[in-house]
């Protein structure tokens, strides 16, 4: 059985215009493997709202009938070629970008600071905290 990965994108798209070529070239990488359904939002909104995408673009990645996990934003082509061999081994973890790390870092700071300043919330301190160790960590996607 091989992995699914669904491209979710739109033709208006500057972050997915951007991407698109290296999906290609990696799906070529995986082919056997790994099946690309693409699907241009800005001509099936209905698929969307079925699979409940916000944004574009999206991956989401499937084996067999189950829904490994789904990422959103312009990944580099080394975070694509993980994403591709976790579709490909039926593995719902991959190593998280630098993006996403930083993003995640940055909101345990602030969840950290906002306990901190009501006075003190512990919940979203240690929150905030599991949130900082795991992006400094390299946490898994899943």
């Amino acid at each position: 059985m091989s992995g699914v990965l669904v491209y979710l994108w739109a033709s208006w798209c500057a972050e997915c215009k951007a991407m698109a070529p290296s999906v290609d070239d990696i799906a070529a990488e995986f082919e056997g493997r790994v099946v690309v359904e693409k699907v241009n939002l800005a001509d099936s909104p209905e698929v969307a709202a079925k699979l409940g995408v916000m944004a574009v673009p999206t991956i989401i990645a499937k084996h067999g009938e189950r829904e490994l996990f789904r990422v959103t934003g312009r990944r580099s082509p080394a975070e694509l070629r993980q994403l591709f061999a976790a579709a490909a081994h039926g593995s719902t973890s991959f190593a998280l970008g630098g993006t996403d790390r930083m993003l995640r870092g940055g909101s345990g700071a602030a969840l950290i600071a906002t306990g901190a300043l009501l006075g003190p919330a512990w919940p979203l301190i240690a929150v905030g905290a599991g949130l900082v160790a795991w992006s400094l960590l390299g946490g898994s996607g899943r």
